[in-house]
């Protein structure tokens, strides 16, 4: 009988020593998969980059990680709004004219662009 308990004992042993062992290839595999997608996705954010706008806050890829947070409820990153900023440059080849006052009159001055 106690042979019978032992032999049972070291079944038992056996089964859960496989489990572990096919849960332990079964989280290396997913490990390896997420590391090749996040490989993937890093090579893609790398060819982007470049042809982002440089008044575009998406260019500065630290910023937007330091803006951005996890919700724990819904497990997804939460974003910053992508924004353009408006930074409006006068025309090239613009005349400005300026009014200078002066004690005996006006005078008028040209500052090319």
């Amino acid at each position: 009988m106690l042979s019978c308990q032992s032999e049972s004992l070291q079944r038992e042993i056996l089964d859960l020593q496989s489990e572990f062992e096919f849960d332990r290839i079964d989280y290396l595999d997913t490990i390896r998969k997420q590391e090749q997608e996040m490989q993937y996705l890093q090579s893609v954010i790398e060819r982007l980059l470049p042809v982002i706008r440089r008044d575009c806050n998406y260019v500065n890829l630290e910023r937007i990680r330091a803006q951005s947070t996890w919700d724990e409820n819904n497990q997804t990153w939460i974003l910053p709004k992508l924004t353009i900023e408006k930074t409006q440059l006068p025309p090239a080849r613009m005349f400005y004219y300026l009014l200078a006052t002066h004690n005996s009159g006006v005078f008028r001055i040209s500052i090319r662009g």
